[in-house]
């Protein structure tokens, strides 16, 4: 309710999709679809010189947030899967 009375713009992407994701008539948020997203993109991605740095922070930080994905803690994990979908579409 704080967000209609005082609106802010959302500090980053995580805090955006965290948003989205607590719409108590969402069955799957926009952070469960940019997890899709970066898990399709890990799979589809070829690593070569030009992308080396970003399919290695795709997968870092893939594998990060589906650490913590795990213990059920989704805003923990909200940062490292939007740090990895950003790193696979510039990879």
């Amino acid at each position: 309710m704080e967000l209609i009375q005082n609106p802010q713009p959302f500090v980053n992407a995580a805090e955006l999709l965290l948003y989205y994701d607590s719409l108590s008539y969402m069955s799957c948020g926009p952070l469960d679809e940019f997890r899709w997203l970066a898990q399709s993109i890990e799979e589809a991605i070829v690593e070569g010189d030009d992308n080396r740095d970003q399919v290695s922070a795709l997968r870092e930080n893939l594998a990060r947030g589906e650490q913590v994905w795990t213990q059920a803690k989704r805003e923990e994990a909200a940062p490292f899967i939007a740090a990895a979908y950003q790193a696979g579409r510039e990879g």
